[in-house]
């Protein structure tokens, strides 16, 4: 689906994982598409395998590519579902899931122990 400038999907973390029925998107088919993939997949395909923060300044929009997009300044990267391989990276992930999709979330909100740290995607310090 690429780009979401017109029409972001949006959902709900509770536990871990993906709230059924907090999806959101004017698009239906790929709202319909998204839940689906989430609920219908297997138990563990709804579920946080990643969870990172863009910090590459020299990254400043998206372009449609996720290995770039995921590093974007001001962002956050999220993905569902199987969790990155625990041999490689060392995720200490219980689980395996058949399904696995990535989401780039611009105009974070990001706090770390009580402390805003990043406001609508903008760092508010610049020494982190």
């Amino acid at each position: 689906y690429g780009i979401l400038n017109e029409t972001p999907l949006r959902f709900e973390i509770q536990n871990s994982r993906v709230k059924q029925g907090s999806v959101d998107c004017e698009n239906r088919e790929l709202e319909q598409e998204f839940v689906n993939y989430l609920f219908n997949i297997d138990v563990g395909s709804n579920k946080v395998a990643e969870l990172a923060f863009g910090t590459n300044p020299g990254i400043r929009r998206l372009i449609g590519k996720l290995l770039i997009d995921e590093k974007c300044i001001g962002t956050s990267h999220i993905a569902l579902g199987n969790p990155p391989d625990p041999e490689k990276i060392g995720s200490g992930a219980w689980w395996q899931s058949k399904g696995h999709i990535d989401c780039v979330i611009k105009k974070i909100n990001l706090y770390v122990d009580d402390k805003q740290v990043m406001k609508e995607g903008k760092l508010l310090e610049d020494d982190i």
